[in-house]
């Protein structure tokens, strides 16, 4: 049941207390003597570990989903003084998870894979640092099982603010991955119209939906990025400083839509470059044919996945995938004509099945052997497989797409998509010919909400969307509503007069505190507060305007309805920008300790007198 918010500010609560190990991962590990205290861990609004070192461990999503037998993955990344190695990172998982398993990326990154063999559940992944004192948790993940449910992927054209403009909100909500094209390689600097189409997109998807910042794009030059180090550093610039300004979500990855003939080496460098720094990768190549005028699916030695002239017919972004430097590949299927698979051209909905089961065919357990090659394919099963298409005729360049017609020309969308829709429940069925599909991606959002605006006038508005990935029309939003309102109640006297609190879940503190015009975390000031909540509580229209969706509270409350509070810090700060510090317990008097979903409660900490509460609001 919805319940009427008070006026104030919520904060980032954390993530769980305990789960039943079922199964962990292998690691490298350092040896503790016994009877050592465990090493504190603060877990940050941002999802963040920070170990008393001032070293930060980072998930690159703390939200998950994945189909039965399929594999999600994230990025762990270790920053500061403490290396990964000497943390020794295990993998601990809970039903209805199987395995989970870290596999070293960089010196500073893990690549997390997890497995399920259940048809729906909610589980989660601890990570404990088997290295330090205690072996503590610094990382935490809730991984959503769902048999026959598959990857999402739309993308949105921001250089097209007009047709970005008519996006609905569902079309946001509906896809499970998001794809924001196009940043400029050249600058370190943002786009802050980009910014606001971004905030725009997060305020209205679902919970743990990954979010890409796509470089290239048809008028993406491969000349103006042969410098790739620079252009990693720019992109990664523009990441950090769209997420330090971004209220809700953040960027977790880069998508290299790399259009127009990028070499192999320029993909592969690119690629381990954005992985390195960890950050969800996805490719876009073209599928196409080394030799030939037909592929066979069931032995597609002549398959490649090109990024075009003038090397067409090279496989240049094998080299990358084969690597496991990606994590999504987004296979386009049109506006290549005059070839087939099975029979079949791409302007044919049957073309796209059979793309699926070539590439299905193109998947190996281990492709250390293709990491050079570019004759042909070869995707590493951990790979999210998934084939892409057009939302309309006016989203194609030519006819070459499943519509079978060029923008301008008639035709019945309706049906069209209805055979679609078919052809992906045969493919999830079929676990044998398409094991390794995972999904569809979109281009783009854009043209499936605004078409006339592409010279299409047959297609209906937002009918990819609706029928393909089940999108509703409205904003309402759905999930769990919670609300934690963090008040300092101080007279502002005194040497440390600002303040944040940290609550303790059982697996380490999270600290509340404010946040500034630019996205910075802050302490409060005396008579201040913050309002956080779930991404629910943040989209609702009555709560919207002052709650903050925060990370943590959607991951705290993935699998649960209810967390308990065992115990409360008041953090204290000589200024906002939390400077000088000094930590006070002070939970003896509290006279709430469990939290639960469909109530806001609102956490009051004092640091002239040290004392705190935390009550229920209603």
């Amino acid at each position: 049941m919805r319940k009427q918010i008070i006026n104030s500010i919520l904060i980032g609560a954390g993530l769980i207390g305990s789960i039943a190990i079922v199964g962990c991962s292998s690691g490298s590990s350092s040896s503790v003597p016994a009877n050592t205290a465990t090493t504190q861990v603060q877990f940050l609004p941002d999802g963040s570990a920070q170990l008393p070192d001032g070293t930060k461990v980072k998930l690159s999503s703390n939200i998950l989903s994945m189909d039965t037998n399929h594999i999600a993955s994230a990025k762990v990344t270790v920053t500061g003084p403490t290396s990964l190695d000497k943390l020794g990172l295990k993998a601990l998982i809970s039903n209805p998870l199987s395995s989970a398993t870290l596999n070293r990326q960089s010196v500073d990154t893990d690549k997390l894979q997890i497995q399920s063999s259940a048809s729906n559940g909610i589980g989660q992944v601890q990570l404990i640092a088997t290295g330090l004192a205690g072996s503590p948790v610094v990382g935490l993940a809730s991984v959503s099982v769902a048999q026959g449910s598959m990857i999402k992927a739309s993308y949105i054209d921001m250089s097209a603010s007009g047709a970005v403009a008519l996006i609905q909100s569902g079309g946001y909500k509906a896809a499970n991955v998001l794809i924001f094209g196009f940043a400029d390689t050249s600058s370190s600097s943002i786009n802050t119209s980009y910014l606001t189409t971004i905030q725009t997109a997060l305020n209205s998807e679902s919970t743990g939906t990954v979010n890409l910042l796509s470089i290239g794009g048809a008028t993406g030059s491969a000349s103006d990025m042969t410098d790739t180090a620079k252009v990693v550093s720019n992109i990664s610039a523009q990441i950090e400083s769209y997420n330090s300004q971004l209220s809700t979500a953040k960027i977790n990855g880069v998508d290299l839509d790399l259009e127009g003939g990028f070499t192999a080496d320029q993909i592969k460098a690119l690629a381990k470059g954005f992985s390195d720094l960890g950050y969800l990768v996805s490719v876009a190549p073209q599928v196409y044919l080394s030799s030939g005028s037909t592929v066979d699916s069931s032995n597609p030695s002549n398959l490649v996945l090109t990024s075009g002239s003038p090397n067409s017919n090279q496989s240049n972004f094998t080299p990358a995938i084969a690597a496991n430097y990606v994590d999504y590949v987004f296979v386009q299927t049109y506006n290549t004509p005059n070839w087939t698979i099975d029979g079949y051209a791409e302007s044919q909905v049957g073309f796209i099945k059979a793309a699926a089961k070539a590439l299905n065919n193109s998947t190996k357990s281990d492709c250390s052997a293709y990491t050079s090659s570019t004759t042909s394919v070869c995707i590493p099963e951990a790979t999210n497989l998934v084939i892409g298409t057009v939302a309309n005729a006016g989203g194609a360049f030519s006819s070459a797409n499943m519509f079978g017609v060029a923008p301008g020309t008639s035709y019945d969308q309706s049906s069209i998509l209805t055979q679609f829709k078919t052809s992906i429940d045969e493919m999830i069925a079929d676990t044998t010919n398409y094991k390794y599909f995972d999904g569809v991606m979109m281009w783009s959002l854009n043209t499936d909400y605004d078409p006339t605006d592409y010279s299409d006038n047959y297609a209906v508005k937002g009918a990819f969307s609706t029928t393909i990935y089940g999108a509703e029309s409205g904003s309402t939003p759905s999930g769990k509503y919670f609300i934690l309102q963090v008040s300092n109640t101080g007279d502002g006297s005194g040497s440390y007069p600002y303040a944040t609190v940290s609550l303790n879940f059982g697996s380490g503190n999270y600290e509340f505190g404010g946040l500034s015009s630019t996205g910075k975390d802050t302490a409060l000031a005396a008579g201040s507060n913050k309002s956080w909540g779930t991404l629910a509580s943040s989209q609702d229209p009555n709560t919207s305007s002052y709650v903050t969706d925060s990370n943590n509270l959607d991951l705290l409350f993935a699998n649960t309805d209810s967390i308990t509070v065992s115990a409360v810090q008041i953090n204290k700060y000589s200024d906002e920008n939390k400077s000088k510090t000094q930590q006070i317990p002070c939970d003896s008097t509290l006279s709430t300790k469990t939290l639960e979903t469909g109530h806001t409660y609102n956490v009051m900490v004092n640091p002239t007198y040290n004392s705190c509460a935390l009550e229920k609001v209603n």
